[in-house]
């Protein structure tokens, strides 16, 4: 069996920093799900150490379950993508500590026959994890702006749609070939 994990990290402008991630199998049926607050002092609680945290804690969940099938690990934060997936990356500071939590915990499910696949999702395919982390913080999800549209009858947009800006700052679609 398939298992989709999506871990997310999130750190309001109050201090909140709170981590969720969520286990779904290929049919979209919910297995397990976590959230928490990120344990850290006052003001030194950043995004990117609740992404961290969030993967961390998935990887952990996954290596006490030993799932019996490949795994394929989402997340929206593209450091925490980029350093699981290529090893010539550094990650300084608590977040680079989580980052080499992370991928010993892979590196043990890989040893298990368990193949984990890291894809890098967008903001808006991320939007289960994202709200469990905004319920460990004890607030309610921001709404998107196409938020109602499926009611209306309007199709979620394709991610093909979301601009993106090249190397030299030009805008372009994401399907777009080039460099």
């Amino acid at each position: 069996m398939v298992l989709i994990v999506h871990a997310d990290g999130r750190n309001d402008p109050q201090g909140a920093c709170t981590w969720a991630f969520l286990v779904l199998t290929r049919d979209g049926a919910r297995v397990h799900d976590a959230h928490g607050n990120v344990d850290c002092r006052e003001g030194e609680g950043t995004s990117l150490l609740a992404e961290w945290t969030a993967t961390v804690r998935a990887l952990r969940w996954l290596r006490a379950e030993r799932p019996q099938g490949p795994v394929l690990l989402r997340v929206d934060a593209a450091l925490v993508a980029k350093a699981l997936v290529y090893r010539d990356i550094t990650v300084k500071g608590p977040e680079g500590l989580l980052a080499e939590e992370a991928r010993k915990h892979m590196l043990v499910l890989r040893g298990w026959g368990i193949a984990v696949r890291v894809e890098r999702v967008p903001r808006w395919r991320n939007l289960e994890a994202d709200d469990l982390a905004f319920a460990a913080a004890g607030g309610e999800p921001a709404p998107l702006p196409n938020a109602g549209a499926e009611e209306a009858g309007v199709p979620p947009p394709s991610w093909r749609e979301y601009p993106h800006r090249d190397r030299k700052g030009r805008i372009r679609k994401t399907g777009d070939s080039g460099p």
